[in-house]
């Protein structure tokens, strides 16, 4: 989650507020209500006041989100051992040839 204020953010850039649910499988499905910058970079995860079983309550693996999206080691791409075989599948940076 982010270190800033809601106001601090909000001051310093335009956002939006888009509202979803968490992308995890578990029983609760929290309602989400995330700040999206200009850029559609988001800079704020909370959990919705009105759910009415969590009560705006993030997980631990859901409140730090943004840390872990945005994190620079992050994992970027995933490439199973089959991809350079797959002649569609360009996404991990493998060539056809092996290499």
């Amino acid at each position: 989650m982010s270190s800033k204020t809601s106001a601090q953010i909000e001051e310093s850039k335009k956002l939006r507020t888009v509202y979803g649910a968490c992308p995890h499988d578990c029983p609760d499905c929290c309602a989400l209500e995330t700040q999206v910058d200009e850029l559609g970079r988001a800079v704020s995860v909370h959990g919705r006041n009105d759910h009415p079983v969590t009560k705006g309550w993030l997980c631990a693996k859901v409140n730090r989100y943004l840390e872990r999206v945005y994190h620079p080691d992050r994992l970027r791409y995933y490439c199973a051992p089959w991809c350079a075989m797959h002649p569609s599948i360009q996404l991990c940076g493998h060539s056809r040839s092996g290499q």
